[in-house]
């Protein structure tokens, strides 16, 4: 299996998700907000558990709302059906988990 890594991401797809969340101020300042928020919600003695359980909760929130926004684009026709189905096998290769992590880095920890 060849090497799929694109501009130090998983792959084109991961990238990708992240290129687009990150692009647009609005879209981009949500996500930091969610990011911190998810955060603070996973905080706990064990720091490591922490920002795990936030990674992971913060790719779940992440993969709802690509899915939802995905959702209200489908269209009837063949050729929607045909798009769908390559945005959705696209989408199943994203490494949610790694554009979670990156948003989390964007938050700023208070010292």
């Amino acid at each position: 299996m060849k090497d799929e890594k694109y501009n130090g991401w998983t792959n084109r797809e991961t990238w990708g998700v992240h290129l687009y969340v990150t692009s647009y101020d609005d879209i981009y300042r949500e996500w930091v907000a969610r990011a911190r928020k998810t955060l603070a919600m996973n905080d706990d003695s064990t720091a490591d558990w922490g920002e795990t359980a936030a990674i992971f909760s913060l790719a779940d929130q992440l993969r709802a709302w690509v899915d939802e926004a995905m959702a209200d684009r489908v269209t009837d026709g063949p050729l929607s059906l045909l798009a769908c189905d390559l945005l959705v096998w696209s989408l199943s290769r994203v490494n949610w988990d790694e554009v979670a992590r990156a948003l989390l880095d964007c938050v700023e920890v208070p010292a």
